[in-house]
């Protein structure tokens, strides 16, 4: 079951972005589960759970837009593919919902909500 983890190569991508954004080593070390970038299995998923603490350490330093902007294009591979080839967001957002489980928690359901705003991403 991969219901509640994440892929490995998508935490050592938020691991880094949290580096990147601020977040020391001595913080990332008291989370909870193993350290993505110890992991050398790329079938290797991580508990969804220590991703959102590096998330709230990133929220904690007021270093959300530096770390949205840290990723590079091409990091998560068939995601970033998926992003770029739809003519609109909402098209990309809804190609990429079969393929969620590619790159995070696919235990986390979206919708696509369209009206009259750019159409986002949001949790059911």
């Amino acid at each position: 079951m991969i219901d509640g983890t994440i892929p490995v190569r998508t935490a050592r991508l938020i691991r880094a972005t949290a580096l990147g954004a601020g977040v020391t080593e001595a913080e990332l070390r008291h989370l909870p589960g193993p350290d993505p970038a110890g992991i050398a299995d790329g079938l290797a998923r991580i508990v969804t759970e220590s991703t959102w603490r590096i998330w709230e350490l990133v929220d904690a330093a007021d270093a959300g837009l530096r770390a949205g902007t840290a990723a590079d294009h091409g990091a998560l591979l068939e995601w970033d593919y998926l992003f770029t080839s739809a003519p609109t967001l909402a098209e990309s957002v809804r190609a990429a919902f079969d393929l969620r489980a590619l790159v995070t928690d696919p235990e986390v359901d979206w919708t696509v909500h369209q009206d009259g705003r750019p159409a986002l991403p949001t949790p059911n």
